[in-house]
Parts: structure tokens; C-alpha cells; sequence
């Protein structure tokens, strides 16, 4: 993964607004003409317009806030949430083939792009870029305009995004942009799932509708399918329909941990569904594997 050093080296990091390429000022990043500036907080760039960094602020403040709270009903939920996931959505072979095939394309020189990344971190070589300044973020940016240069990326991943975005049309038309020459990008998008907004929710495609925000873009679509199965989207739906027509909260908690408990075996289906032609009418995220054409 390129720090923040190398990546201003190569003349990758630039303005949001103005496109024009950043340089280091004692604990800024500011353009040649000095007429835009950036913070650099705890070693992360804040990339965003002067509007969005305000709007961030509130919301780190916010978070901060909540943190003083009591955290054991919180604690207590994170530490189910990792049981249950332990077992795994059970992704196609399709989708784990393809990412596999963009990881083989890169390397540790490259410069790759997370889009949306953080706190996990999907591989060693991804920048994490985030609109906030979140566990493991090395750039904090909008998706929307993303402070890369033109054709200075050479991957992108991008997964559980485009939902939340006002515009997701214009935020692929980004990581064209930035993408160089033959460049390649993995994006994974809900289609059957629940509302869940960070910081909100907009947008959830057919397969057919993921497809054509890349290829009106100008991408080239090497393969596109099912990535999460309609077993798991059966699974997470009855424990969130559960846990609204439970009235009490004590037995609400209760009620929806048991049928989380009842559904483990549910997503295991996935492994024979998702080989189905008709896997992506019910799938709970699909993906799209596509290139930037070589000039």
C-alpha cells in the first residue's frame, strides 16, 4: 500500500475542486497557487470541500458524543454480529474468481483504491478512502469527486458503496477517470436488502442495472453476477422483519437472535443457488468486474 508520501510523489493526490496536484505544507496540502488547502489530521489528508468538512466535523463530534454513552447492549450486539458472520455469506465462485483475476493484475507498487473503505481492509495493497476519518482510512474524500488525478489509479474496489450515494452514476464516472489505461475495478452493490443508511441509503440495482452504471461510463464489463445469494438475503430479512413486528424490546432481542440462530443453516444453499442462471432475481449484493479501455 502507497503511504501518503509516495502517493504525492507520484503526483496523484490533487484538489477536489480545482484538479490541480497537492504538495505537502507542514501539516496541510495545498495547491501550487496556495489557493486551496487541506488539513492533515493524525496523518490523514481531508480531502473534501470546505461544506463537507464542516458537515464531517459534526458528525466526528456526534460519534463522540454517542461513544460516552453506556456501550454494553452495543458491545454485546457487536459480539453477536461476529458470531453469526464467522459463518460466512457463502459468496459465488463467479465473484471470488474475479476478484482474485483484479488481484492478480496488481501489485505492491501500484497505487489501488479502496472507494468507501474502512474500517476492514480488504488487501495489504488498497488504499482505504472514506468520507470519513474512520479506523484504518488513509484518505478521507467523496466518492463524488474523488482528489486522484486522471488516470493515476491502477485498481479500484469499491463494495457496499453505491448505495449510499446521491449520485452512484457520477461516482463510477470517477473511478473512470482516475483509472488509467487498462485499469480494472471490483464493485459489489446491494440489491435485495434492508434500508441501512451511512450516511444514507439511495440506490439498489438489478444486475442489470449494475451492469449499465459501468458501461455508461465507458467501462468495458469483463463479467458481471451474483455475489451474495437469495439464501442470505432470506436469512438477514426475517431476522430484520422479526425485529420490527416484535412490539417489546427485551423480547425483541431475544426473538431475533433466535432466528438468527435457527437461520444459520439458510445461507449455506447459496453454495448450489448461486450456480442458478437465476441467482441474481433474488440475490441479496451482485458484482461487476470491469476494465478501462487501453487507449
Amino acid at each position: 500500500m502507497l503511504n501518503l508520501e509516495q502517493q504525492l510523489a507520484r503526483g496523484a493526490l490533487v484538489c477536489p475542486e480545482c484538479r490541480r496536484e497537492l504538495v505537502k505544507c507542514g501539516h496541510s496540502l495545498v495547491t501550487g497557487d496556495d489557493e486551496n488547502t487541506y488539513p492533515i489530521e493524525r496523518g490523514v489528508p481531508i480531502l473534501l470541500l470546505s461544506k463537507q468538512r464542516d458537515e464531517s466535523c459534526t458528525a466526528r463530534d456526534e460519534r463522540a458524543a454517542d461513544a460516552a454513552q453506556p456501550r454494553r447492549l452495543t458491545e454485546l450486539q457487536t459480539k453477536l454480529d461476529r458470531f453469526f458472520n464467522a459463518f460466512g455469506d457463502q459468496r459465488s465462485t463467479a465473484s471470488r474468481d474475479a476478484w482474485c483475476r483484479l488481484l492478480s493484475q496488481v501489485d505492491e507498487d501500484d497505487l489501488c483504491l479502496s472507494v468507501g473503505g474502512g474500517p476492514r481492509r480488504v488487501h495489504p495493497y488498497f488504499v482505504n478512502l472514506n468520507i470519513e476519518a474512520a479506523e484504518n482510512v488513509e484518505v478521507v474524500g467523496d466518492a463524488h469527486r474523488l482528489p486522484y488525478a486522471d488516470g493515476s489509479v491502477d485498481a479500484v474496489h469499491c463494495e457496499a458503496v453505491l448505495e449510499h450515494l446521491e449520485d452512484p452514476g457520477q461516482a463510477v464516472g470517477e473511478m473512470f477517470r482516475a483509472l488509467r489505461s487498462g485499469g480494472e475495478v471490483y464493485c459489489v452493490t446491494p440489491f435485495l436488502q434492508g434500508f441501512h443508511g451511512y450516511p444514507s441509503h439511495y440506490f439498489n440495482p438489478t444486475l442489470e442495472g449494475h451492469r449499465l452504471v459501468f458501461s455508461r461510463s465507458g467501462f468495458e464489463v469483463l463479467e458481471a453476477g451474483v455475489c451474495v445469494g437469495p439464501s442470505w438475503m432470506i436469512s438477514s430479512l426475517i431476522a430484520e422483519y422479526v425485529s420490527m413486528v416484535i412490539p417489546v424490546r427485551g423480547f425483541r432481542a431475544a426473538a431475533v437472535i433466535a432466528s438468527r440462530v435457527l437461520l444459520i443453516p439458510v445461507p449455506f444453499l447459496d453454495r448450489w443457488i448461486n450456480r442458478s442462471p437465476r441467482a441474481h432475481i433474488l440475490a441479496s449484493t451482485t458484482f461487476v468486474y470491469a476494465r478501462k479501455p487501453a487507449e
